[in-house]
């Protein structure tokens, strides 16, 4: 009875030992792959703009999002004084987070100072903060908000200006080529008429000849 028993055991470890050699194959091959350390994102160039300038305009906050394992985020987002708000993504067509991926997001501030920094989750439980800034929202600005006048009111105005008064000078002289090609059509036309009219006078005086 012993031998048979032992006979038995020995069938049995030759039939589990070729599904162990495949199950520890299975985990060398797939688990550390599956469970491969995942790298955090990297969180750059968070600005706002203005910096510093008057109360109730707009702000606008970018961040650029990095992740090396093309990680989508699951959410990114600036903090104004502790609260949150989602960014949005600058080009929606962009899947390609290797290299960087602008968000933004614009809000407009009333008077006072804020702490601002930014947040994202690589959607794997990878969270970055940024370090926090100040931002002064004023009415004394001082030269600042000249430079800021000066930036967002006056230098867009004469660009734009400058591009009305280009885009006339370019209809102008499409007008006035078109002007100068149709007087000379009129003129051959009044010429050719002449030529015919005398052309039709001479052959009067030859029939009376």
């Amino acid at each position: 009875m012993g031998f048979k028993t032992r006979t038995k055991k020995k069938k049995m470890m030759l039939k589990v030992l070729p599904l162990l050699f495949v199950f520890f194959i299975f985990i060398n091959t797939f688990v550390p792959i599956a469970s491969a350390e995942n790298s955090p994102p990297t969180l750059s160039k968070g600005t706002v703009t203005p910096r510093i300038g008057r109360p109730n305009i707009d702000y606008l906050f970018t961040l650029t999002y990095t992740d090396i394992d093309n990680d989508t985020p699951s959410s990114v987002k600036v903090f104004i004084d502790q609260l949150d708000y989602e960014m949005e993504e600058l080009d929606p067509t962009d899947i390609n987070y290797t290299d960087g991926k602008e968000y933004f997001f614009e809000k407009v501030l009333e008077e006072g100072t804020y702490t601002i920094y930014y947040s994202a989750d690589d959607g794997n439980g990878n969270e970055e903060n940024t370090n926090s800034f100040s931002l002064s929202v004023t009415w004394d600005v001082g030269h600042y908000d000249i430079i800021h006048f000066i930036e967002d009111e006056v230098i867009p105005g004469i660009m734009l200006l400058m591009a009305i008064i280009f885009v006339m000078l370019i209809i102008f002289i499409v007008i006035s080529v078109f002007m100068v090609l149709q007087m000379r059509k009129i003129a051959k036309g009044l010429e050719g008429k002449e030529e015919a009219k005398e052309e039709g006078k001479e052959e009067i005086k030859e029939e009376e000849m």
